[in-house]
Formats: structure tokens, C-alpha cells, sequence
């Protein structure tokens, strides 16, 4: 077999293709890749360049590696347009071995702590840094990890535009080792998937944060408390199956333009009068969500648009339609239909390791009956820096083997 994958691999036609296919080590094994994001980056990374015969080069890069069953689509479009795909298990090692071989990533994890130096100098240049951290990870692995971290959001604080963000999945995984992270700090965005029973330091601590995305089985009232002393927040987006009770005072989250809730129970925070007086979109994603739970709109001044998951009752999208009527902005009322957000374990799920749910359909009701028309979703601004594909990326998958340097990562 390792035969045919090097006859397959040395039977590709260009050096960009091979780069391109060389690629996926950065991924862990099995785990979805969105097929817009990787095509993107290989842009992004120099390895293909528009001309004259070809304005699409990634496109056609990304049909021929799908062509030759190097890799497998796991969502396609109802126009059969490729959504997510993987490498399977065989071709991934063989990927990653590959890459090691062509000096295309390097480790720098292999056991020996000495090797730290390599990401240190390196995540000194990086602006996004994605890590899967599973439940194989040993102590010394992790210590390296924390390590790295800390390294990259450390504050220079001369960079008032400084775009990094760092996402991190650690289902599986203690987070004791987030405790140790330390000012100064800095991050534009911050994305935490995992079991969170408390918010860990270091959040407190980032200077001029701006978005925030975490999701945890269940979020406490402690956690969910210092969030409100993040005073320069403007995105937030919580996942988890419900929220312990909490009031938002009018002195919390003073700058937020964007809230995203993504429940499995409507355990929304109750919101005092004044409080969070630039906020323009409230997303409120709950399937089980009955009438307006509480929620007085009417104090959100600047309140642009309400999303709602399309599966609550007709009662439910009526009283939100007249609630928005009533408010001296009108704002729209749109019904957003998801996947579920589930967690990846490097297993076979469709939908792993995504914390934002894809957005299939979307519609706006109209102020007099409720009804679905296909008029589409205004730009979701708190999704945006995870679309910016502009920008050197990092991904890690820490399964006890691996993090890489170079600006790819071998699982």
C-alpha cells in the first residue's frame, strides 16, 4: 500500500499540487477540513497563484486531489459542491510522513524538551493558532503546550491592530493547565471548546479583547459572571446545553455589539434595564425556546437583528415578530436553521470540531403572519475572524505526538 501512495503521490503533476496535498498534515487525522477555508490558505500561503488560463487555481487543485480519491468529501451541497472533507486514516499517516520527509513541517514535540525552542521562534510571526488537544495528551506534553501558549499570546503591547487569535479544543483534556497562562497577555479573539467549569485567568487578563467564543456541557454562574468585567468585549458567542442563572447589570459588557446563544435548554441570563446599550445583533439559538423568555428588547437601543433557531413554535416567532414591531428600531426577525455543534474526538462524525453552527437556510418573518421566504441572513459579524484567510495559520493536533513548526502542524 505505502507502494501505491508513493507511485499516487509522485504521479501528481506540479509542485503546487504536491504542496497542496502536502497540506493536510497540518489537520488531524479524520477531522473535517471546510473545503472554502483550505483552499483559501493555500492562496494564502503562496503555493498557488491566479493567471490568465486558470482565476481559480485552488479550485482546481482541490477537484484533482478529490479526482484521485486523495481526498474524501463528508458534506456536499445539494448542487453536489464539496462543503468538508477528510484525509482517511492510511493517507493521512502517509501525508504526514511525507511531510516530514520533504521538510514540509516539522515536529517539534518529539519527547524532547529541548526541541521548544522551534515554536518559540516561530509563533513569534504567526497570527492564528488553532489546537486540538485530546485526552492522550501526557503532563509533559502539556506542559509543553502551555509553554507554546504562553508564547503566543504574550503582550508586546506595540501593535494596536495586532489581529492574533487562538482556538483551542480540549475535550477529553483537563484544563488545569489554561490556569498557569500569565499577563500580559494579548489576543483579538479567543475560542474555547471543552469542559469549562470555571473561566480561566488568563481571559481577565487579555488587553482589548474583542471576541469570545466557548462552549462547555454547562457554563456556571461564576464563569458566566466575570464574562460581564470583560469591558472591551463586542462578540460573544456561548454553546452549551444550558447556563446557570446570572443577571447582566447595566455597568457589563459596556462595548458588546454582538450576543450568540447557541442552547440546549432557554436558560437565558436575565438583563437589567441599560445594560449592554451598543448591542445590534442578539442571537438566540434554542429549539425549546417558549415565547420571549424573559428577554425586554426594548432596551437594547441599537438592536438591528434578532436570529432564532427556525424549529421554535409558530407561538414563539409570533411573539419575537410583534416584540420587534414594537421596538423603535424595527429590527429584523430571522430564523436560522443549524447543525448541531458536537465535539470532535478524531472520530467519524459529520459534524466535528465546528463550535459555530453552519447556517443551511435562513429566512425573515414578516410583521404579519409567520412565514419563511428565502431572503438571505445579513452578514453574521461574529463569525467574521474565523473567515479571514488572509493571515498565516497555525493548527495543532495534540495527541500525544505533535505540534508543528514551520506554519503547518503534523497530527
Amino acid at each position: 500500500m505505502h507502494q501505491v501512495l508513493t507511485h499516487d503521490y509522485a504521479s501528481l503533476p506540479s509542485h503546487a499540487l504536491k504542496a497542496c496535498f502536502l497540506y493536510f498534515a497540518m489537520f488531524p487525522s479524520d477531522h473535517p477540513v471546510r473545503a472554502k477555508k483550505i483552499k483559501s490558505q493555500w492562496i494564502a500561503e503562496g503555493f498557488l497563484q491566479p493567471t490568465n488560463l486558470c482565476n481559480d487555481p485552488a479550485a482546481e487543485n482541490f477537484e484533482k486531489l478529490m479526482n484521485q480519491n486523495i481526498i474524501q468529501p463528508i458534506n456536499v451541497s445539494i448542487n453536489t459542491k464539496v462543503k468538508t472533507c477528510k484525509t482517511y486514516g492510511m493517507m493521512h499517516k502517509f501525508i504526514t510522513l511525507k511531510s516530514l520527509c520533504e521538510n514540509f513541517i516539522t515536529l517539534f514535540d518529539g519527547g524532547d524538551s529541548s526541541n521548544l525552542t522551534m515554536p518559540v521562534a516561530f509563533l513569534s510571526i504567526i497570527t492564528v493558532l488553532q489546537i486540538w488537544c485530546e485526552s492522550s495528551a501526557t503532563s509533559t506534553r502539556l506542559t509543553t503546550l502551555q509553554k507554546a501558549i504562553q508564547e503566543f499570546i504574550h503582550d508586546e503591547k506595540d501593535a494596536s491592530n495586532d489581529p492574533r487569535s487562538f482556538s483551542l479544543y480540549f475535550d477529553g483534556c483537563s484544563e488545569d493547565f489554561l490556569k498557569d497562562l500569565k499577563a500580559p497577555c494579548y489576543l483579538r479573539l479567543l475560542k474555547l471548546q471543552g469542559r469549562l467549569l470555571e473561566l480561566p485567568g488568563f481571559v481577565m487578563a487579555l488587553r482589548r479583547l474583542r471576541e469570545l467564543y466557548l462552549q462547555s456541557t454547562k457554563m456556571t454562574a461564576d464563569l458566566l459572571t466575570a464574562l460581564t468585567n470583560l469591558t472591551h468585549l463586542q462578540y460573544l458567542k456561548l454553546i452549551a446545553d444550558e447556563l446557570e442563572e446570572i443577571h447582566i447589570n447595566n455597568k457589563g459588557l459596556p462595548r458588546l455589539l454582538g450576543l450568540c446563544f447557541v442552547l440546549q435548554r432557554p436558560t437565558f441570563p436575565k438583563v437589567e434595564e441599560g445594560a449592554l446599550p451598543f448591542l445590534k445583533s442578539l442571537q438566540l439559538l434554542c429549539k425549546d425556546m417558549n415565547g420571549l423568555c424573559g428577554i425586554q428588547i426594548k432596551g437594547f437601543t441599537r438592536l438591528s437583528e434578532i436570529m432564532l433557531d427556525c424549529r421554535v413554535t409558530d407561538g414563539t416567532k409570533a411573539n419575537w415578530v410583534r416584540a420587534a414591531k414594537e421596538h423603535p428600531n424595527r429590527p429584523i426577525v430571522v430564523l436560522k436553521r443549524a447543525i448541531p455543534p458536537k465535539v470532535d474526538h478524531g472520530g467519524d462524525s459529520t459534524a466535528a470540531g465546528k463550535t459555530e453552527n453552519e447556517i443551511v437556510d435562513c429566512s425573515v418573518l414578516s410583521e404579519e403572519q409567520v412565514q419563511e421566504t428565502h431572503t438571505q441572513m445579513p452578514h453574521d459579524e461574529t463569525d467574521s475572524a474565523f473567515n479571514n484567510m488572509g493571515q498565516q495559520v497555525v493548527c495543532a493536533a495534540l495527541t500525544g505526538s505533535s505540534i508543528a513548526n514551520n506554519g503547518r502542524v503534523a497530527s
